[in-house]
């Protein structure tokens, strides 16, 4: 809706996870994915990235393995499987295999066979876990043995583990000494600061299109940052409904003022909390009374 208003070619932030160009990377973001890297050069190495949630450890994630090779596989785990042959079943569906009708033996087979041949054409295979706090320590001991290379000449899988702070208290059971030691990385992923804030949404708009000066205020930013605590996810949906906001009432920019009633009339949202989702009619009522500077465009 704000796109046209705001001279767009598209909106700031579309559905999903952000990929290839639409992706920010800012000088702290490029060392961590530099590192993911360099702790990735081994075939069943593993990484473990921790942090709230909204931060971008998903987007960041895919990023950096991409950045790895272009030769690669992957395969996510976001549910909690029964046992260790679910897990493995899971995976296999992940991969493209149906393994609903073979026995487990089979399904290992299966696995070992797709490991291998990844290997004799150089493309790499990476498993990542996200809220891997929230798996049983036996299943992790299970993704353990299914990733690492064996002594059948098994090349591996690489590993990542993403989740909260609570995942590092999480691997420190005995019985994920094993996994632990493939840790070749381990980081921490922070919610970003007010210049770091300023310098994504200078990029997102320009990815969109779009010129940062005529879309945003100067207080704009500041307001953004201080309801979101610097937390990606909650700066998109209040971005989005701001921006949308805005070109209902045919303002020429963002400006903190607006940001500020969004945050506090449509979200509930107190600083740094995370923010129900916005209702759409409220957002039209809010709307029903336009101002119209003199020279602004009229919205989508």
């Amino acid at each position: 809706m704000y796109q046209a208003h705001f001279g767009l070619k598209k909106s700031l932030f579309e559905g999903g996870i952000a990929q290839e160009d639409a992706v920010f990377l800012g000088p702290r973001q490029q060392l961590i994915a530099a590192n993911f890297k360099v702790a990735l050069t081994t075939l069943d190495s593993a990484v473990v990235l921790t942090g709230p949630p909204g931060v971008g450890k998903t987007t960041l994630t895919c990023a950096a393995l991409r950045a790895t090779t272009t030769r690669l596989a992957l395969g996510w785990i976001t549910s909690t499987p029964a046992n260790a042959h679910e897990l493995l079943e899971l995976l296999l569906t992940e991969f493209g295999f149906n393994a609903h009708r073979v026995g487990r033996v089979e399904r290992l087979q299966m696995w070992r066979q797709f490991l291998n041949e990844t290997a004799a054409t150089n493309s790499r295979v990476f498993v990542i876990a996200e809220c891997a706090e929230e798996q049983p320590q036996e299943q992790l001991r299970a993704l353990d043995a299914l990733t690492a290379a064996d002594g059948t000449g098994t090349a591996g899988a690489n590993l990542v583990l993403l989740g909260h702070a609570v995942l590092e208290e999480h691997l420190k059971a005995p019985v994920l000494d094993s996994l632990c030691q493939r840790i070749r990385f381990r980081q921490r992923l922070d919610p970003v600061g007010l210049d770091e804030l300023k310098a994504y949404l200078a990029h997102r708009t320009k990815w969109a299109g779009g010129d940062f000066d005529k879309v945003f205020a100067p207080d704009a930013v500041a307001a953004l940052f201080e309801h979101s605590g610097g937390i990606f996810r909650i700066v998109n949906n209040l971005c989005e409904t701001s921006l949308t906001l805005a070109a209902t009432r045919r303002e020429p920019r963002l400006t903190g003022q607006l940001v500020n009633r969004v945050a506090s009339s449509l979200f509930g949202l107190n600083k740094g909390a995370t923010p129900p989702a916005p209702n759409p009619r409220t957002v039209a009522e809010l709307g029903e009374t336009p101002t119209a500077p003199a020279g602004t465009t009229a919205s989508a």
